[in-house]
């Protein structure tokens, strides 16, 4: 399951449609719910669920930067989202913010299980 946060950059990618380098990223997120200086956790994040790869390298002015590209599109996210049924989410801890619940139906997300104290 993504992050709101990781759903706003493979949203990004999916409308640019071209290999963005971090930095192009976060110029191009105005309403992003994330700091800047997250960007390198969110993508690494993202690498490691396999969800965004890297596409080559562009020259900055004295560096070389990573490009990154999703790994599927938005129609075969979707129709891997709706090939789920029965999800369930499993949490020890409580669910602070509706904006969680709302997030894991978007995924899928047909059961909730939660420890009760």
């Amino acid at each position: 399951m993504l992050t709101k946060s990781e759903e706003e950059i493979l949203d990004l990618l999916w409308t640019e449609n071209r290999p963005m380098t971090s930095t192009e990223i976060v110029n191009l997120s105005v309403n992003r719910t994330w700091k800047k200086s997250y960007i390198h956790l969110l993508i690494n994040s993202l690498l490691k669920k396999e969800v965004i790869k890297v596409a080559g390298f562009v020259k900055t002015t004295k560096n070389y930067a990573r490009t990154f590209v999703p790994v599927f599109t938005r129609e075969e996210k979707r129709a891997w989202l709706d090939k789920m049924q029965d999800v369930t989410l499993g949490s020890d801890a409580f669910f602070p913010f509706s904006d969680n619940i709302e997030r894991a139906y978007k995924s899928g997300v047909k059961y909730i299980a939660h420890k009760r104290n």
